[in-house]
Parts: structure tokens; sequence; C-alpha cells
């Protein structure tokens, strides 16, 4: 058989798309080398893929700890719980980055060997970037992306930790003044191979900061913009959680933004609240393919999704769980009286799981059977902030981000 350029011989492309697929990681890295064309499939179809097909492997939280952070239970007096609430939620220097694998690989609770490998090898961020990171510094994580910011001057950071790869963002302008705290981070493997930062917004593509004056419609106060440490990207569009029950959407592909209103079984909201000291009116994130909502009122935890974003905006009410129930379940599985609060702290994507967080532990909550699972205890030095700051989920992502630099480079 004679050899033809930008064919795959006897074989069509979804066979060997098959083919490559079923290869160890190294080897379908390895047959981008083949040719340009054998480039085309295994970088933009066989490593997207893969990547969705990944499971979640791990979760990131906030962790204080130090000297500063005092010891508390359940039955500490509420004049120290409320102190450790007030350094959660403002002194940043003592917060660090907690790692844990979903992995069913823990050992006994009494033997603190299971805190210590509770991190798979492909979340480490140990030597990752170039300059100590603190928990405030780990701004978001998209899709296996983590986004990092070096201060003063904001100076961003893209990181893959399973392929142990880091890449700088270029300075944005001097011209443009960037809140770092509120950037995030906007990837989809399924949509593109681009990678985004905002606000403004970083192209990956292009290597450009480019800004973009977003109206906000409708029309709404200004206080509501104290928004929630986290956001979640789904389908071109960005959530982002307000402090006052509001719920920000920003649009990238049209480059708009409107408020959507949080969903509550309460007739009215407390919008004129004093937020200081309290933690946010809930959390959001993505499950099976909607956005999410989940907050505890009237002694229920209450779960919500969307939908239809684009169009009707309604939320639908999909499950009410009983706030006693979940504590009671907790009790049985925290022998250290270390609950002092219970909160929960995120969704998982593509199962009907909750997130859960109290102190020194941190579950996975099966709605569907009611099971309670624990997936990290802390160390008594250690406390989960997750009353605070929602959790991150990992999952893998088997590309690389060099292809994409070097072609950045070739156009400029």
């Amino acid at each position: 058989m004679v050899y033809q350029p930008n064919s795959f011989g006897p074989l069509c492309e979804d066979l060997l798309v098959n083919i490559i697929c079923r290869l160890p990681e190294r080897d379908v890295l390895g047959c981008k080398c083949v040719s340009k064309e054998w480039h085309r499939i295994v970088f933009h179809v066989c490593v997207p893929w893969l990547s969705d097909q990944a499971p979640i492997s791990g979760v990131y939280f906030r962790v204080a700890q130090g000297h500063e952070v005092p010891f508390v239970t359940t039955f500490s007096p509420q004049d120290a719980k409320d102190q450790v609430n007030h350094l959660v939620a403002y002194n940043h220097s003592v917060h660090y980055i907690g790692t844990a694998s979903l992995k069913p690989n823990f050992e006994s609770i009494w033997r603190h060997s299971c805190v210590k490998v509770a991190c798979s090898s492909d979340m480490s961020l140990a030597s990752l970037l170039p300059f100590d990171h603190r928990g405030p510094d780990f701004l978001d994580c998209c899709n296996c992306l983590v986004l990092f910011v070096q201060r003063p001057r904001p100076h961003f950071f893209v990181c893959n930790p399973a392929i142990r790869q880091c890449v700088p963002v270029p300075l944005p302008p001097r011209s443009v003044h960037l809140s770092s705290l509120y950037a995030f981070l906007a990837f989809d493997h399924s949509e593109s191979i681009e990678y985004r930062v905002c606000f403004h917004v970083f192209y990956s593509q292009t290597r450009e900061w480019k800004t973009h004056e977003v109206k906000i419609e409708p029309v709404t106060s200004s206080k509501c913009f104290k928004l929630v440490r986290h956001s979640v990207y789904l389908k071109n569009i960005v959530y982002r959680l307000s402090m006052f029950y509001k719920i920000l959407c920003f649009d990238l592909e049209s480059v708009k933004a409107r408020v959507l209103n949080c969903p509550s079984q309460k007739s009215s909201l407390n919008l004129s609240r004093d937020v200081k000291d309290e933690p946010p009116p809930g959390c959001i994130g993505m499950s099976n393919g909607f956005l999410s909502y989940v907050t505890d009122e009237d002694e229920h935890v209450c779960v919500w999704l969307l939908d239809k974003p684009n169009e009707s905006s309604q939320w639908t009410l999909k499950y009410r769980i009983r706030f006693s129930h979940l504590w009671n379940d907790v009790k049985k599985q925290c022998f250290y009286g270390r609950i002092v609060w219970l909160r929960p702290c995120g969704f998982h994507p593509t199962s009907d799981i909750l997130f859960l967080g109290n102190a020194g532990t941190l579950f996975m909550y099966h709605i569907g059977s009611g099971r309670l699972e624990t997936v990290r205890y802390l160390l008594f030095s250690e406390l989960h902030c997750g009353f605070y700051f929602p959790l991150f989920l990992h999952k893998k992502h088997v590309g690389h981000f060099e292809e994409l630099v070097q072609r950045c480079h070739h156009q400029n």
C-alpha cells in the first residue's frame, strides 16, 4: 500500500479514534507526532473525549490552620464559635488549600495516614507554581484547569495538576485595573481548546487581554455585586452568586450580563441584611447539566435547578431534605465532636450527590439512597472553611498546553 499524506490508509477516522482512545495516556499523546492529521485527531478529538469521560477524582477546599486558629467543638461556647467564624471569613493569612481524593482508598479513621494519602498524585499542587501560594491565591478550578494569582500586581497562572504543567498568563496592560478577587476561569474541552480568564477577558489562543463593557439587565442595586468567590461555567455562561440572594450571569459569547433571583420557599428574602461575618446565602454548582442552587431554610436543605436559563429562568425544587436527618447521620461519623456547623458546599456534576462540610470533616451525601460517605477527616490543627468557601472539583485532563502556546507564538 502506498502511503498518502493526510490519510489513515484502510482505517476510517472513527475507527482510528476508537483505537487511539484505548491506548495508555502517554501513547495517546505520542500518536500526535505521526503526522499533522494524526495531530489533529489526537488534539481535537481524542484528548477532549478522554477528558470528558474522566471521572471526578477529587476536591480542593479551603483549610485554616496555624496557632491563631482556636480548637472548637460542637460544645464550645457561642463566643468561641463566633471568633472562629470571623477568623475564617477575614484572616486569609491562615488559609491553605486542602485536597481529598474521591477514590475509595481511605484507611481507618484512627490512622492519620488516611489523611496523608487523601490527595491523589494528579491533584498535587506542590512545586507546581513559581511562588509560595496560600488559600487566597487559589482563585478558580474549571474542568481540570486551576487558576492562581500572584500578588500584588495580579499575575495569573493556569495549571493542569494532572500533567504537572503551569502556564503564566501575560500581564495585563497597566491601564487595566483588575480585581483578582473576582477573576474566574472559563474552560470546557468539549467546546474549545481555548481557556479564558475573566474579568477583563484573556483569550489563550490570541494571548491578548480584552476589555468589554457589559450592561446588566435588569438594572440592579450596586450592593448586590458583593460576590461569593466561586463561579460556575456552563455552556458559555459564567454564573456568580451574590451575598444578597442574586446570581449574576455573564454570557461570554454575546458579552451580556443579567441578574437572576435566588429561589426560595419564603415569600420574601432579607435583601438588606448585614453580611458581616455571615456565610453566603447558599451554594451554586453544576449538577447533571443544569445550574443548581442549594440552601438551608425552614430546617430543610433545599436543592433547586434551573431548567432553561436562557428562556423562562424558572427554578424547580428538586429535593427537600430534613436538616435533622443530615445532622444525626453526621453525628454518627464524627467521633471528635467537631461538627460546630454543617453546610452544603458543592455539587457532584454527574451524580445526585451533595457535598457537605463541618469544622473537621468533609462528606458526600447520596441524595437518592440517603447514604452519607466521609471524604476526609481533617487533622486537629486544621479547620474546614466550607462554611464560607465552596469546594472545587478536580478531574483529569491529559492534554498539554504546549501545543497551544507554541501555536500562539508562531501566530505572533
